[in-house]
């Protein structure tokens, strides 16, 4: 998606929830003049503040990054290779393909291709569970006071979010990892530092927040 897309995507959703560039702001630290300058599509986001533009507006990822094409056979959703949406973040070194096809689904999984040194900050809700394969590279999760979990291509893992942790490819090459979330509704209990939402859209047209396996910040 082009820059000038992604940002009249976010500019739409922004107006939508009727709220201003400074009440986005103070709720997600995202500054406005940044948020500005993406609106108008001259400037890139990272990972990790779409991440929390998606939680704070109650959007599925998907609605922000692509309409996803996709073939309706009753309850499968086919995305062909050529069809995937991707979000890059050229600061961070990461590409992060998009899997899920909106909020009719439980499951959001995205691919994310890392450069070599390629690192994302993720803030979700704490508790929120994720899996995680590895499909090439080498990658460390560092999860604050706990030792650093190193994951080689062909490691898995399930683990419950604390919140705030950083996920780095340290491989001399690229990495791929694919990540599974979960959404946030079927977790309760303390807050992991996640914006309050904004206004919500008509009943009509509520959509449930979701994660979206590995984010940033």
């Amino acid at each position: 998606m082009d820059k000038t897309t992604f940002g009249d995507r976010l500019r739409a959703v922004r107006t939508a929830r009727g709220v201003s560039l400074a009440q986005v702001e103070a709720a997600t630290g995202i500054s406005a003049s940044f948020l500005s300058l993406v609106e108008q599509g001259r400037s890139d986001m990272s990972i990790g503040r779409l991440m929390r533009l998606v939680s704070y507006y109650e959007v599925d990822l998907a609605e922000l990054v692509a309409d996803i094409p996709a073939e309706r056979q009753v309850d499968v959703e086919v995305l062909r290779s050529g069809n995937r949406p991707v979000f890059h973040s050229p600061s961070e070194g990461i590409d992060m393909f998009v899997f899920g096809r909106g909020p009719s689904w439980g499951l959001s999984p995205v691919l994310c291709v890392h450069e070599p040194n390629g690192s994302i900050t993720i803030d979700d809700t704490a508790g929120v569970e994720t899996f995680v394969y590895v499909i090439e590279g080498r990658f460390r999760f560092d999860f604050g006071d706990a030792e650093p979990v190193v994951l080689e291509a062909g490691d898995g893992a399930v683990y419950r979010s604390p919140g705030h942790y950083t996920l780095t490819n340290t491989a001399e090459g690229p990495g791929q990892i694919l990540g599974v979330g979960t959404p946030v509704e079927a977790f309760t209990g303390r807050d992991g530092g996640r914006p309050a939402p904004a206004p919500a859209r008509r009943k009509a047209e509520r959509r449930r927040p979701r994660t979206a396996g590995p984010q940033s910040a």
